[in-house]
């Protein structure tokens, strides 16, 4: 006969693992998915303060996603109860983390009046992104700025984007493309960034 206490301990694990699964699927099936796409994503930022940046070339040679709270193709809220997923366009298949940001912020960039490069050998600087926390919230990446072969700097940014209280896909949407934005005017507003080209 199985004591009491015994009986009882079985019992709290049985709970235990039932909680950890529901855990799990909260995880991975978020109450709301929103589709994100590159093509639909329209660019507002002004590129007037950035008049002595018009037509610089930057090598983004690659973003890198070291984020521990995203997946392949997803990121989150920090709930973890909205997701986001991501296309190049409305047609085409979902892209990976990296891909949809480079796409996204290659037009970002380039509405502010610089030119990305995906090649060599023509280009003023070589930028690469490292992403080490994304959610919709909140993005926290290293920039590393090299030119004519030499880091010119490297720093670490965080862009904080206005908390919402709503599932409204519309609403989501524009404060996912508003931190596209918020990435690329806050790299252009420092004055180290800036003198990477003026130097």
């Amino acid at each position: 006969m199985i004591k009491s206490t015994t009986r009882e301990t079985m019992f709290i694990l049985g709970l235990l693992v039932i909680s950890f699964m529901f855990v799990g699927c909260a995880t991975s099936n978020p109450d709301k998915m929103v589709q994100l796409n590159r093509t639909e994503y329209m660019c507002k930022i002004n590129p007037a303060p950035y008049s002595k940046l018009q037509g610089k070339r930057i090598l983004l040679s690659t973003i890198i996603d070291n984020s521990k709270n995203t997946k392949l193709f997803n990121y989150y809220n920090p709930q973890m109860t909205i997701g986001y997923e991501l296309y190049y366009s409305s047609r085409s298949n979902m892209q990976p983390v990296t891909s949809y940001f480079w796409y996204a912020l290659k037009k970002a960039f380039e509405c502010a009046g610089l030119r990305i490069e995906e090649y060599g050998p023509v280009y003023d600087a070589e930028l690469t992104l490292t992403f080490t926390s994304l959610t919709d919230e909140e993005i926290q990446f290293t920039a590393l700025l090299t030119k004519t072969g030499k880091l010119s700097y490297t720093k670490e940014y965080v862009v904080s984007m206005p908390k919402v209280q709503t599932h409204e896909s519309s609403i989501l949407k524009q404060r996912a493309y508003g931190m596209l934005d918020s990435i690329v005017v806050t790299m252009l507003n420092d004055p180290d960034f800036q003198k990477c080209f003026y130097d």
